[in-house]
């Protein structure tokens, strides 16, 4: 789902590939208003099928569109580290 979303929401401007290693970064309002609506359908289980998999990509969405969004692409693309894990390298 994230590869997809990452083809599909706009690179901010000044986006480029990162360098490798860790970052931390502060969460807007919009991405914790969408983790929290994510969370509250823990306690809803008839919509949980229905609006689970909306909120999930509406978090993906902020973090694709925030300050390390171009690091969650290279991830994400035949070049980051998650593209070259082999299932027998487990």
């Amino acid at each position: 789902m994230l590869g997809e979303l990452a083809q599909r929401v706009p690179r901010p401007p000044g986006d480029h590939i990162p360098p490798l290693g860790k970052t931390v970064s502060d969460a807007g309002a919009a991405l914790l208003d969408a983790a929290l609506r994510l969370l509250r359908l823990l306690d809803d289980p008839a919509a949980r099928p229905v609006l689970g998999p909306l909120a999930e990509q509406e978090v993906l969405y902020h973090l694709l569109a925030g300050p390390d969004g171009a690091r969650m692409r290279h991830i994400t693309s035949s070049q980051g580290r998650v593209a070259q894990v082999r299932a027998g390298d487990w």
